[in-house]
């Protein structure tokens, strides 16, 4: 809880709208839902916690119209994530962000609105256990000059 209202406090957003939403999942049944809604993806069955970003698109449309909601709102909930990945890599955990998922089902699952749009699922793990599969291996291979 802490690392989140740190990232709230100083979190970027466009227009300072702030439409990002952080919603803190521990229990396992709402994780194994989560798990299906995120296409059976196993980190976000196995991890401790996870955290689902989500955006207010009504707070970046009423300021920008059709840009904040198709780009801004979901920019913002994008650095947010990335501001609390690498918080949790600070304190020594480590995270994997999941962003393929059924929106729709992720809304019903957590009694979202129809104008939050699910950012994606951060995966909390204790330690600096790396998942294979987010693993992006030699960054010379995705870096270039």
């Amino acid at each position: 809880k802490i690392i989140i209202s740190s990232t709230i406090k100083n979190q970027p957003s466009a227009g300072n709208t702030r439409p990002q939403k952080f919603t803190i999942i521990t229990d396992k049944r709402t994780k194994d839902l989560l798990y299906l809604a995120a296409f059976s993806q196993e980190w976000v069955k196995n991890a401790p916690a996870l955290i689902v970003v989500s955006s207010d698109t009504t707070k970046s449309f009423q300021r920008y119209g059709v840009r904040g909601l198709e780009r801004y709102s979901i920019v913002d909930g994008a650095f947010s994530s990335m501001l609390i990945h690498l918080q949790l890599i600070d304190k020594g955990l480590s995270s994997c962000f999941v962003v393929a998922l059924n929106e729709d089902v992720v809304r019903q699952i957590l009694n979202m609105t129809l104008t939050e749009l699910t950012i994606g699922i951060i995966c909390i793990v204790y330690g600096n256990k790396i998942y294979a599969s987010c693993y992006i291996g030699n960054v010379v291979n995705v870096i270039s000059f």
